[in-house]
């Protein structure tokens, strides 16, 4: 805009921002017996032709190598893709299909097990949770794509039982990011690049609204990307946000892990458990900092939802004792006492205050593998 005696005159400019290529590569996952033959596909879908095509190429363990009719070769796949032709496969290795564009580079690989016939014994092909997973050697997690209207990969292991019988175990999907919930991310992104198309409380709601909406569906850890998510927003808040709006995601987040702790399946691995107590810890932390940053010091307050019990308390004076009954914990009653053995502890709740947060669950060690469990018994 540019202003001369009161006159002015306004010019935009509209700016294009060029995606990266888009992969995947099917079949994502591949156990083939020696001597067979497979056909990889390397797709681009939905290509913006303006920035002219895209250049594939085909790399196995991570090095070039020349098309030949005879073991490797490759073609264009017409409008946007190239397909791999392997014959008479020797030896298990890993191939990966590179595409670039004005952007940069991108990839995507697929390792291809091999095994003898007779030698090995395969988990067979089934369905589970919607995805179809092929035989496979046990090993090396087994890639597949994940459910309808969901991005990303999802991931199976063939194990090898003591009985030389292998199975499956349980499908992961903790690298699938529903559609739904993806969008909801993208608004979020959008706040923190300075638009106001929304903002983080209604961003909050929207994804406790989708949390009730897939209580009962969740997938084998699907709330994986609901916790990073969330993790995302905490810290965003820590460093923009107001005080109202602190308080009401501290909120709004205890509400949707509370949720996420009633399926069995939302979570399946301790990394996600830790995010989760992690997680507790930052909203029932901020939400009684924010309640209690006023001119008066908040009464012992009590939050019980059906998966935990939070309980807090301000520390007014040293020695400090608490005790709190079984029935509000989950568990045999609690008995907690400070003493005045620290001087920085006493210059603190004299200049500030201080308050104790116990956080009680219901069922947080059926989350953990079994022999977690009982090795820390």
């Amino acid at each position: 805009m540019v202003s001369d005696w009161g006159r002015q005159e306004c010019q935009s400019t509209l700016v294009y921002v060029l995606p990266a290529p888009q992969l995947r590569i099917d079949p994502p996952s591949v156990t083939l017996y020696r001597g067979e033959s497979l056909r990889l596909r390397c797709l681009s879908p939905n290509n913006d032709h303006r920035y002219g095509p895209l250049g594939y190429s085909w790399t196995k363990n991570n090095q070039l190598f020349q098309s030949d009719p005879d073991t490797e070769f490759w073609e264009d796949l017409y409008p946007d893709g190239s397909i791999l032709n392997i014959r008479n496969i020797q030896k298990s290795a890993g191939y990966s299909c590179v595409v670039s564009n004005m952007v940069a580079p991108v990839s995507k690989s697929v390792y291809i097990t091999v095994i003898d016939r007779g030698v090995v014994e395969l988990c067979p092909a089934n369905k589970k949770f919607g995805v179809s997973w092929p035989a496979s050697a046990p090993g090396p997690a087994v890639l597949a794509d994940c459910p309808d209207h969901a991005a990303g990969q999802s991931m199976r292991i063939c194990e090898q039982t003591d009985f030389a019988k292998p199975r499956w175990l349980q499908p992961d999907f903790s690298h699938c990011v529903p559609e739904h919930l993806g969008a909801i991310y993208n608004d979020f992104l959008e706040v923190t690049f300075g638009y106001q198309r929304s903002n983080t409380s209604v961003i909050l709601q929207n994804t406790l609204d989708y949390s009730i909406n897939r209580k009962n569906h969740f997938l084998p850890g699907e709330a994986a990307f609901l916790l990073r998510m969330l993790q995302e927003i905490h810290d965003y808040l820590e460093k923009v946000g107001a005080r109202c709006e602190r308080e009401i995601a501290s909120e709004t987040t205890l509400q949707i892990l509370d949720i996420i702790l009633k399926n069995e399946f939302s979570i399946n691995n301790q990394q996600q458990v830790k995010h989760v107590q992690k997680l507790f810890l930052l909203a029932a932390s901020n939400r009684e900092s924010v309640t209690t940053s006023g001119p008066k010091l908040a009464a012992s307050t009590s939050n019980q939802l059906s998966s935990f019990r939070l309980h807090n308390t301000p520390v007014k004076a040293l020695p400090f004792e608490l005790q709190i009954s079984g029935d509000q914990l989950f568990s045999d009653q609690l008995y907690l006492e400070i003493n005045k053995g620290t001087t920085t502890l006493l210059d603190f709740i004299g200049n500030s205050s201080l308050s104790v947060t116990i956080i009680s669950y219901r069922n947080l060690t059926s989350f953990l593998p079994h022999m977690y469990i009982t090795r820390n018994r």
